[in-house]
């Protein structure tokens, strides 16, 4: 059923999160970040407040009240990444696990009809829960890996949430597991698969051609475009 795949989503895309940070070395566990390159801390924090207003959303439309705008973040505002950066490990771990505990709880609740109807920007409710709870994440995720010389862990963390989706039956949507497809070819290019990389791009445009013209000015795509 839909509603048990999108809970059994957020609760792997979770278990990356606790695997990611468990396995960070000290010097990256401490490292102050910058708005170049993020610390690990400042991404935690950043992955949580977005999860924190899909709870807000799912709220609201629980009471039937209006969805809030929330701002779009600039990832390259200095403010932005100190006010992320100043916060300490232990509320940062301490709100992931909360937040996202009650976005699962938040999720169970829900029918299959009102995951079904309409959330933000344009998508179901369930496709925005997977792009609050799950691409957000490993799309933060998987960068950060591949910057400290871990492309194979981001392929593989990219290649577990979409295969896990393909076996649940959830539909190539925009908003699922499309996203992940993108997400999945920046790794396989950062890693140097650039022929991998190109087919599962491919991919995923064929299910949201949104994702073509993001392509062409992703960084992270810049070898495939070069090559």
């Amino acid at each position: 059923m839909l509603h048990d795949a999108v809970i059994e989503m957020l609760e792997l895309a979770r278990d990356g999160e606790r695997d990611f940070v468990a396995g960070l070395p000290d010097d990256e566990r401490d490292a102050a970040g910058s708005t170049a390159s993020w610390s690990a801390k400042a991404l935690l924090a950043h992955v949580t407040d977005f999860k924190q207003q899909q709870v807000v959303r799912v709220g609201c439309i629980q009471r039937e009240e209006a969805l809030p705008d929330f701002p779009a973040v600039d990832h390259a505002d200095p403010a932005v990444y100190a006010g992320y950066q100043a916060q300490r490990w232990e509320p940062v771990l301490a709100g992931a696990e909360q937040v996202s505990a009650e976005l699962v709880a938040r999720t169970s609740e829900l029918d299959e009809a009102a995951l079904t109807g309409a959330g933000a920007n344009g998508r179901t409710l369930w496709a925005q829960l997977l792009v609050r709870g799950v691409w957000h994440s490993s799309g933060h995720i998987g960068p950060y890996l591949t910057r400290h010389g871990r492309p194979d862990e981001a392929e593989a963390q990219a290649r577990r949430l979409v295969d896990r989706a393909r076996e649940l039956g959830l539909p190539p949507t925009p908003g699922s597991w499309a996203m992940g497809l993108y997400n999945l070819a920046c790794a396989q290019v950062a890693a140097g698969r650039l022929e991998d990389g190109r087919a599962t791009l491919a991919e995923a445009i064929s299910h949201d051609p949104a994702f073509a013209r993001s392509a062409e000015g992703d960084p992270d795509l810049e070898p495939l475009r070069a090559a």
